[in-house]
């Protein structure tokens, strides 16, 4: 996956009409641990970490709704994810988002 098409993912304000998938709320990714870094922890944030106003009620189409539940299938497995990023994956699921963070190839590590 591009960086350029990372940052589109990333929510960078109330109605981001840069923003991939403003009304993504499940996202299920598997990748090699190096690309859960900290430019991965901030698009989730940024879709988690959404101002109180925004409520779910006659939202346009264009605004960006939080993300409820993250599905990460790291190939290779969770220890190779930086210790930082895990930390940080760690307090959104401790704040509410639904997160779980998986190794592969028969691995289920966590974090």
């Amino acid at each position: 996956m591009a960086t350029a098409t990372l940052d589109r993912l990333t929510n960078h304000g109330l109605s981001d009409p840069r923003c991939l998938f403003p009304k993504l709320q499940t996202l299920r990714f598997s990748h090699y641990a190096g690309f859960i870094n900290g430019a991965f922890a901030d698009m989730i944030e940024s879709r988690w970490n959404l101002p109180d106003s925004y409520g779910q009620a006659d939202i346009p189409q264009d605004r960006v709704v939080r993300l409820e539940r993250c599905f990460l299938d790291v190939f290779g497995g969770t220890k190779g994810v930086n210790s930082a990023v895990r930390a940080r994956l760690r307090h959104l699921r401790a704040e509410g988002l639904r997160i779980w963070l998986v190794g592969s190839v028969g691995s289920d590590e966590g974090f």
